[in-house]
């Protein structure tokens, strides 16, 4: 399982729902701050098994955003 974490207090909004599929690349999530937005994207290949924070919700340092199950395949791919 891939874990995602963040080293800063932003703005977060997720794309992709638990249970969803995601490839190497797909764009996952996106921090906000004040000045800049930049798109978290997926380093593995497998399902969003958890998002650990809500949506428009600030994070903090070293928070754990979502997890992805590596390897799985989402039902109905």
């Amino acid at each position: 399982m891939d874990i995602y974490a963040i080293t800063g207090q932003f703005s977060y909004l997720h794309h992709e729902a638990v249970g969803e599929g995601v490839k190497v690349d797909d764009i996952v999530a996106t921090i906000d701050t004040d000045k800049v937005s930049f798109e978290i994207r997926a380093t593995v290949a497998g399902v969003i098994s958890e998002q650990c924070v809500p949506a428009d919700s600030n994070v903090k340092v070293g928070q754990d955003l979502f997890k992805i199950a590596v390897g799985e395949v989402a039902k109905g791919d």
